[in-house]
């Protein structure tokens, strides 16, 4: 005896398993592909930021803008590397000062016997 089962078997079973597999195939490919997926949506949504209602590129407004940062950036490199230059001479200058004003602070004949006994411990 063959007991049936009472559903009707025909479109909707396999329609069933072959979504069932599709969905499977969509996990496995998100999945293997989660970092890609994730960079794509990354700069989906900045270029929806930054277009607008433009829904075109405008390649020679990106590469003017480009242009002016790399200059911008050339002017405040150059204005960097002077400002180290004054930096390092004022440095200089303010250890000058500390050691003339600790000179100053210590009577000479002291200095004299401190000189003396480093010459003499270095003997």
């Amino acid at each position: 005896m063959v007991i049936r089962d009472s559903r009707p078997r025909g479109k909707t079973d396999t329609n069933r398993i072959k979504q069932r597999s599709e969905n499977d195939k969509q996990e496995e490919y998100a999945e293997r592909y989660r970092t890609e997926l994730a960079l794509y949506d990354r700069a989906e949504r900045y270029l929806k930021e930054h277009l607008g209602s433009d829904t075109k590129l405008k390649p020679k407004a990106w590469k003017a803008e480009v242009a002016d940062l790399t200059a911008q950036k050339d002017r405040l490199y150059r204005e960097m590397r002077s400002l180290k230059g004054e930096v390092a001479e004022a440095e200089t200058v303010k250890r000058c000062i500390e050691t003339v004003l600790t000179d100053r602070a210590i009577p000479p004949t002291e200095q004299r016997k401190e000189k003396s006994k480093t010459h003499d411990v270095s003997l």
